[in-house]
């Protein structure tokens, strides 16, 4: 199991990714608001624009946690990003 700390930073490095490979700016602030709730967090806020993600949550034990993510190199890669929303759909399953 994922600590708070560790999540946070699996979800930013997801959503970074799918961002580096040209995803739309709601399916990554879906995408990684879906693999918090699996994981059990109180609430989450995702934004994401088109060179940056920033993310924050409410864990079950109160606590906010905010990362930050800068990017700077960006292509359209549709297979990645398919794989990732692949991964993403089966987090969400198995974690429920």
């Amino acid at each position: 199991m994922m600590n708070d700390d560790e999540l946070l930073f699996v979800m930013t490095s997801f959503g970074k990714l799918l961002l580096e490979n040209g995803a739309e700016t709601y399916r990554i602030e879906d995408s990684t608001k879906r693999i918090a709730l699996a994981y059990g967090v109180k609430a989450v806020d995702v934004y994401a624009a088109s060179t940056s993600i920033m993310i924050t949550i409410i864990t079950a034990k109160d606590q906010s946690l905010s990362r930050v993510k800068r990017i700077s190199n960006r292509v359209t890669n549709l297979d990645k990003i398919e794989c990732l929303n692949r991964l993403c759909r089966n987090i969400c399953e198995t974690h429920v």
